[in-house]
């Protein structure tokens, strides 16, 4: 028998089992490949589990998670289109209620202050000559706004020495005329002379109670220190800013005084009696230059140098604008001010940036960060920062004892004015009447406060020329140029 396989007969048997041989032939392929298939399906098997593992996870995380919405407490609900819409819409709420809250804020911190010169603040680039032109009537027009704030407030004085002179010698004389038929006090006896000066006593006190009786608060222009022009000065824009900022703070404090006392009280009546002294403190207390002209290093009339700086410290180039703002006009108190400059970003960089037309630069200032606070200051840690200034005012005032509380309370109600430090002592009322100062029945004390006052820069900035700005640290804003300037309208 032959060894080798006869192929003929081979296929002959093949070809005779045809579909035996095909499935011998598809069983040997199946052995041999299986393995290999079976690897790629575990593959694609165990990837699609897993994506499914993970989208599971994902919907139960959904299905299981907690919702918050502001304003509500958690809830477990499945994230849908209602709910997204509802967030925004609460979102949007929560942002409008802010916008207003910053308006609100702004509208209350500004007032009634107004800008008293659309075109000086921060107005057009004036030549100094033509500033200097302008310096005497703006100093004019701020002196009668400290008039006009007396009048509102209903500020009066007792009747002056010679006033009272004169009114006693009219009614000594009647009274010797009519009831004694002399023509002199000599050759009287010691009665009529007790007689006498009893008239005249009642008459004096006559003479102070219609005067506090007519008063809101005594108080009058020589106590507020109003600028003084003096023509030796070369002034600046920083200068005739400073002279209105300061009328504004005043404005404030009085305007504040006002409110306690109330719209129809008199002197009599009222818890502030009498305003002893009003002392503006860093005000623009970056400005260590003590008013930028004046000789000595003095700082001019009507303006405040610090004694504690408590706002951001200056860089010792802090730059002056050469081409000053300028312009005449009036604005009435009563009647909204204008603002002629637009809403600049605070830098605390110290960068170079254009400070008028003629391409001058002004070195901005570096500030504290908005909000920033230190308590080494004050217990309230308020210092002046990017988003306000703080200026602080020492008052002095005679007030009723019983309503210290009351007028510590009311001072601050309704604007952002705050108690910083207080001090009571006795006052001597029997003292001040000789001067003519009646207070009333009621016992008097001497409260010495320090008042912290906040000046939001959201609407004071647009009015501060380019120096101010700079001085600080806000960015500097272009201003138009002018060869002539508007006629005033304030002389």
């Amino acid at each position: 028998m032959s060894s080798s396989i006869d192929a003929k007969k081979i296929m002959a048997v093949v070809k005779s089992n045809i579909v035996i041989a095909i499935c011998v032939l598809v069983i040997i392929g199946s052995l041999v490949g299986l393995p290999y298939v079976s690897n790629g399906l575990m593959e694609e098997v165990k990837t699609s589990v897993d994506k499914q593992s993970r989208s599971y996870s994902g919907l139960k995380k959904i299905k299981d998670g907690s919702i918050s919405i502001p304003g509500a407490s958690s809830v477990k609900a499945v994230v849908n289109r209602a709910i997204i819409d509802r967030i925004q819409d609460v979102a949007n709420d929560r942002k409008n209620e802010s916008v207003s809250v910053l308006d609100a804020a702004k509208s209350i911190n500004r007032g009634g202050h107004v800008n008293l010169d659309d075109r000086l603040f921060p107005g057009h680039d004036l030549p100094s000559h033509e500033l200097q032109i302008e310096a005497p009537r703006f100093q004019k027009r701020v002196v009668e706004e400290y008039k006009s704030l007396l009048e509102d407030v209903n500020a009066g004085m007792p009747p002056s020495d010679e006033a009272v002179m004169k009114g006693l010698d009219q009614v000594r004389q009647q009274f010797l005329d009519n009831h004694l038929r002399r023509d002199s006090v000599k050759g009287l006896s010691e009665s009529e002379v007790k007689m006498v000066r009893a008239e005249l006593s009642e008459r004096r006190m006559g003479l102070y109670l219609r005067e506090a009786e007519k008063s809101g608060v005594y108080l009058e222009l020589s106590q507020l220190d109003p600028p003084v022009y003096n023509e030796r000065q070369s002034y600046t824009p920083k200068d005739l800013f400073r002279w209105q900022w300061r009328f504004w703070v005043l404005e404030e404090i009085i305007d504040a005084i006002s409110k306690v006392n109330g719209p129809e009280a008199t002197v009599i009546q009222a818890p502030i009696k009498r305003i002893l002294d009003l002392r503006v403190r860093d005000l623009m207390s970056m400005d260590d230059s003590g008013g930028g002209g004046s000789s000595g290093g003095q700082p001019p009339a009507g303006s405040s140098q610090p004694s504690r700086p408590t706002g951001p410290s200056s860089s010792p180039t802090v730059g002056m604008a050469s081409s000053p703002g300028g312009g005449g006009g009036s604005a009435k108190r009563s009647a909204a001010g204008g603002s002629g400059g637009s809403n600049a970003r605070s830098s605390a960089g110290g960068s170079r940036q254009s400070g008028s037309a003629a391409g001058n630069q002004l070195v901005v200032a570096s500030v504290p960060a908005a909000g920033a606070e230190d308590f080494s200051v004050s217990l309230t840690g308020r210092i002046s920062n990017a988003l306000y200034d703080v200026v602080l005012v020492e008052a002095s005032l005679v007030a009723e004892t019983s309503k210290v509380s009351e007028i510590l309370e009311s001072l601050a109600s309704n604007r952002f004015l705050t108690v910083r430090d207080l001090a009571i002592s006795k006052m001597n009322a029997y003292g001040d009447l000789k001067d003519g100062f009646l207070y009333g029945d009621s016992p008097v004390v001497r409260l010495d406060l320090t008042l912290e006052t906040i000046w939001l820069r959201s609407w004071i900035q647009d009015m501060m020329p380019n120096s101010v700005r700079a001085l600080l640290g806000i960015q500097p804003v272009k201003t138009e140029s002018t060869d002539e300037s508007d006629e005033d309208d304030y002389s």
